[in-house]
């Protein structure tokens, strides 16, 4: 035990050196100080000096923040030191096998540090990977900024989990490792959720939300739906926590060719976040950019936007219904409960709108999937993208639960284990058409040139209930050759 507290107070302080040192080095030469030069600083403090340094006192866990992001971290980790406010804060089990680390450093003015490049990618994951491997990595989008995920093998053999948030400001890095019987991917992955950039502040007891006004039918559409074509606005949430409508819907736009003007008011002294958990067209899961930060008793209009790619992706030409589920938080406690939280049904142009024909699947299409509601059909492939090679699927949910649909690890390309990213979020009674990727990258280093056949394991859970047994549980085998 002894040993592990040393490797963990290791841990801890190169962690604390790197990201700590990376501030004073772009406050002191924010005029020449490049990324590069940040990296190379970075390799260079990699594996510090153990220390003896003694653990503060815990303080109350909650929401926290470094520079302008805003977390909550899981209620068996707690803070290193008394501010929890600052350019850099660390957490530890009471055990000791567990830590978080997150920081923040600011940009020299006017440069933006753009993880879209490979080159800047390259050298994170040198950085981050050090004596250890990077084992997995991805681009992925964080409350609407990029940010590059990272799973490392650390020499000692346990994994890390690391995450490098972009903002206009500067970058956020944050860093995860376990040595428990857990490796703590569901933890961090739970933990990136509740990261916000922008401002944070207390929190009242929840209020409970009204119910939807009825509306109209139509086919495949519940009856309490709300028809907007029926009000004057779509009236979400009007209680004494705020007030949410939908008041305008338009077309026309090419990059948003569908938007919903909604307002907003918060009657409380908090600050509220307004959000959507996920939004489905048609029932079809949609991308929806939409998420605004209300002062203390003021009031805004915002939209919410739809892209072009993800309507022609599901054939969406007419739309009959915004099926969404709306959150309301207190934006400076992440911890809190939901002070609004409900699922609604909107007919934004009416119950007459043409009803979407079912999706039509060829002969090729491979059945992955079917059975206690639960449909997964393998519909192509895409061997022309540039990073990844991609299995397009569809995933269909009609059981009463949330669900998502997943892959485990021991999936396999040509008998190698190779981790395939699915992760697909389906609500009650939604659709869903999906990818699964794997990096080029990963088959070159295993030596594949042609996939002769795949192995998915498929996994598909309760949402909303991470113990639970899973919904369907099966591996597949597909030979292409």
């Amino acid at each position: 035990m002894k040993r592990l507290v040393k490797t963990i107070l290791c841990l801890a302080t190169a962690l604390s050196l790197c990201f700590g040192l990376g501030v004073v080095s772009f406050a002191e030469e924010s005029s020449d100080t490049s990324l590069s030069d940040l990296l190379a600083l970075l390799a260079s403090l990699n594996g510090g000096e153990e220390t003896t340094e003694e653990i503060p006192e815990e303080v109350s866990a909650g929401t926290y923040s470094v520079g302008p992001v805003s977390f909550s971290v899981p209620d068996t980790l707690s803070p290193m030191q008394e501010e929890t406010v600052g350019d850099e804060l660390m957490f530890m089990s009471e055990d000791f096998t567990t830590i978080l680390s997150a920081s923040y450093f600011e940009a020299p003015e006017g440069e933006n540090i753009d993880l879209t490049d490979p080159a800047n990618q390259e050298l994170l994951l040198g950085s981050f990977g050090g004596d250890g491997e990077v084992t997995a990595y991805d681009l992925i989008e964080v409350d609407g900024h990029n940010a590059l995920w990272m799973e490392v093998v650390a020499a000692g053999g346990y994994n890390t989990y690391n995450l490098v948030l972009q903002l206009e400001s500067g970058i956020a890095p944050f860093a995860f490792a376990s040595m428990g019987e857990d490796d703590g991917y569901d933890v961090f992955d739970a933990f990136i959720d509740t990261i916000k950039v922008g401002a944070a502040a207390p929190a009242p007891a929840p209020a409970p939300a009204p119910a939807p006004a009825g509306g109209g039918e139509a086919a495949g559409v519940p009856a309490d739906a709300i028809d907007a074509t029926q009000v004057e606005e779509v009236v979400l949430f009007d209680d004494d926590v705020c007030k949410v409508t939908m008041k305008k819907f338009s077309t026309g736009d090419d990059y948003y060719p569908f938007t919903c003007k909604v307002y907003l008011e918060n009657k409380t002294d908090l600050n509220l976040y307004f959000s959507t958990d996920y939004v489905a067209v048609n029932n079809y899961m949609v991308g929806c950019y939409f998420g605004e930060t209300v002062a203390g008793h003021h009031k805004t209009n915002a939209e919410m936007h739809f892209y072009a790619e993800d309507l022609e992706e599901n054939n969406i030409t007419d739309i009959g219904t915004i099926a969404f589920r709306m959150i309301v938080r207190d934006d400076d406690d992440w911890s809190a409960d939901y002070l609004e939280d409900q699922k609604f049904v909107v007919l934004p142009f009416g119950a007459d709108v043409p009803a979407q024909p079912e999706q039509v699947f060829d002969d090729d299409d491979i059945v992955l999937a079917d059975e206690n509601g639960i449909k997964m059909i393998l519909t192509g492939f895409d061997t022309e993208d540039d990073y990844y090679f991609k299995a397009f699927v569809y995933c269909e949910n009609n059981t009463d639960q949330d669900v998502r649909f997943s892959l485990d690890s021991s999936s396999a390309i040509n008998g190698y284990e190779i981790y395939p990213y699915l992760y697909e979020y389906v609500p009650a009674g939604m659709k869903s058409n999906a990818d699964i990727h794997w990096y080029w990258e990963d088959l070159e280093e295993n030596d594949i040139e042609v996939i002769e056949d795949l192995e998915l394991a498929i996994e598909v859970e309760d949402y909303n209930d991470f113990w639970a047994d899973p919904l369907f549980k099966d591996t597949v085998y597909i030979e292409l050759q």
